[in-house]
């Protein structure tokens, strides 16, 4: 996981593919905050919620299957629930962000320094 300073929170299914996400779209990358749920639990998303208040967006990058669909439709109906409004979804043209990455043309700039907390 990785905390910014926005009020936007990206989910994955996987590190890899959270950080083919950030190699495709570096623009302004360090603002925002990401999370790699290793699977499709909601608990880590959950947990960087708890831990970052301040997150009221949140968009679901999950996985371009039958399994990252479904989950995609069961945390965003959890998320309002809970009383978040802002819940998108963004899915590769592929299975996942990583055979997007491998499969199409890299970005320029391609330099990614992360840190954690």
């Amino acid at each position: 996981h990785c905390f910014g300073t926005s009020d936007q929170l990206y989910v994955f299914e996987a590190p890899i593919d959270m950080l083919s996400f950030i190699t495709l779209h570096p623009e302004n990358w360090q603002e925002h905050s990401y999370v790699a749920l290793c699977g499709v639990s909601d608990h880590a998303l959950l947990w960087m919620l708890e831990q970052a208040p301040a997150l009221r967006k949140v968009t679901l990058c999950l996985d371009n299957d039958g399994a990252g669909i479904k989950a995609a439709r069961r945390i965003a109906e959890a998320l309002r629930e809970k009383g978040y409004e802002q819940v998108s979804t963004s899915f590769p043209s592929q299975k996942d962000w990583n055979k997007e990455l491998t499969d199409g043309a890299v970005p320029a700039q391609t330099e990614i320094t992360m840190t954690t907390l």
